[in-house]
């Protein structure tokens, strides 16, 4: 029974500050302050400056613990996203050499990242071109011999015709025959499928 109050009471104190919190989000390299409460004899609270930094996120270990270091040369903190706020200001001196330099590493990166991507972009266009060269020689080859073999498949139907006039039933079948699939048809098609293979 008191186990049962306890979850109670405490799942009812997680909601009541779940809805009150606001999750704040730190990115690797952002400056901030950080809050260290202390207290001095003879001292209100209210007039002691707890901020101290501005330091600079090195690394995010999880939701809530974040690497940071206040000077390039010093020791480095790890400290509860709870005693961080956002810093509202100028790049610190110390810091601006290493912030430059990380700048133009970043725009050099970018720059041959993008060069890349042109390269990649004019290599699968030479590649599509030399393709569609293929395919269209492949196309006329196949319209050539398309035409040499009609020419001569007509030639021969006009012999066979002529051969078995005489007898209308096999001229009606022959005749049924070539209006059906031809040979130069059938041979155009592999052809095709052949060179996408190749491809």
């Amino acid at each position: 029974m008191v186990r049962k109050q306890l979850n109670a009471n405490f799942e009812r104190a997680k909601r009541c500050y779940d809805e009150r919190v606001k999750s704040t989000k730190f990115r690797k390299g952002e400056f901030v302050s950080h809050v260290i409460p202390r207290t001095k004899k003879g001292v209100n609270k209210k007039w002691m400056m707890t901020n101290k930094g501005p330091y600079r996120i090195i690394k995010r270990l999880n939701d809530v613990n974040f690497v940071v270091q206040k000077l390039p040369t010093s020791g480095m903190e790890i400290v509860h996203i709870d005693r961080l706020t956002r810093f509202h200001g100028t790049v610190p001196k110390p810091w601006k050499q290493v912030v430059r330099k990380e700048q133009e590493v970043a725009s050099e990166m970018s720059a041959s990242e993008d060069e890349a991507h042109k390269n990649a972009i004019n290599a699968e266009a030479t590649r599509d071109k030399n393709a569609l060269g293929l395919l269209e020689q492949a196309v006329a080859n196949v319209n050539n011999s398309d035409a040499h073999n009609t020419a001569d498949k007509n030639a021969s139907d006009c012999n066979a015709v002529n051969a078995i006039s005489t007898d209308t039933d096999m001229t009606a079948d022959l005749i049924d025959f070539t209006d059906g699939v031809t040979w130069p048809t059938v041979e155009r098609a592999i052809r095709v499928t052949l060179v996408v293979v190749m491809i």
